[in-house]
């Protein structure tokens, strides 16, 4: 999808350079004016004109073929885990997957584990209402991120310890691994003190 969403961003530059290009062809430079006369400049104003062309078109070139900022570059793990809990069973669970390892995924593509995710969560009206992190642990390759939280579903409300183990790849933390214990259901109406996200 991203790729797509890219060529679009590609062809759409390459459009507008060949414009500019047709619009600063050398037959401009015996029509180039200066705006506030009207008279015929010279060459070398055109040519000045058709250098500052180049430069903006350059630009625009260079910002489009750049790679886009990766998502989640430089984020803490904790950082991670929130966004995580952010997108996780939204309508579009596409992000969370951006968050996660091709392991944690079971080697799906991030938009058919999406897809599938979303599906599952959908029919159990799945909802994550935050939580508190109880715990972080930190090595140069590894975290774990220990998590208070609390969800909704069709069965009721539930506080569980959510257990996040994250990887750096390529710069970023990504969940490797999510583990579930201490699933308490609460009775319908008691209030909770673990929505802080």
């Amino acid at each position: 999808m991203r790729v797509i969403a890219r060529g679009g961003r590609i062809q759409a530059a390459l459009d507008y350079l060949l414009t500019l290009r047709k619009s600063a062809g050398r037959e401009c430079f015996p029509t180039c004016t200066v705006p506030s006369s009207r008279e015929l400049t010279s060459r070398i104003d055109c040519r000045s004109q058709g250098w500052k062309l180049f430069l903006v078109s350059f630009l625009l070139l260079a910002s489009v073929l750049s790679p886009s900022p990766v998502e989640g570059a430089g984020l803490a793990p904790s950082q991670v885990v929130r966004l995580w809990i952010r997108f996780y069973g939204q309508q579009d669970t596409l992000p969370a997957a951006g968050f996660t390892t091709a392991g944690f995924r079971k080697g799906e593509p991030p938009a058919v584990w999406a897809a599938k995710a979303h599906a599952v969560l959908h029919c159990v009206d799945y909802q994550h209402l935050g939580g508190e992190i109880m715990s972080a642990t930190l090595s140069e390759t590894t975290a774990t991120i220990i998590l208070a939280a609390t969800i909704h579903t069709r069965r009721g409300t539930t506080t569980q310890t959510e257990t996040y183990h994250l990887r750096r790849q390529d710069g970023r933390w990504l969940i490797d691994q999510l583990e579930i214990t201490d699933q308490v259901r609460q009775e319908p109406g008691v209030e909770n003190t673990f929505l802080e996200v």
